[in-house]
């Protein structure tokens, strides 16, 4: 955001969780990316083995019970990591 950007730019600290969650996805080693395609089936994933993140989202948006299996599928890994940093 517009906002991050300046706070990057004015050499403070910032932590991104949509950043983070993008990194826990495509890790295909970590335990964010094996419970997304243990849930949503490979599917979701790029050519690469990474997970699409559009392809997630075709798939999560729309549907109340797959949006709440990500949330639960991610949202811990994130804090932690947010705490972490």
């Amino acid at each position: 955001s517009a906002v991050t950007n300046c706070l990057r730019a004015s050499q403070c600290p910032v932590v991104d969780a949509d950043e983070i969650a993008h990194q826990l996805q495509s890790d295909p080693c970590g335990v964010v990316h094996k419970r997304l395609v243990a849930r949503f089936g490979d599917d979701i994933k790029g050519p690469d083995g990474i997970i699409d993140r559009q392809k997630l989202g075709e798939v999560v948006f729309g549907d109340r019970e797959k949006l709440r299996a990500l949330n639960q599928a991610t949202h811990g890994p994130i804090l932690q990591e947010i705490a972490r940093q």
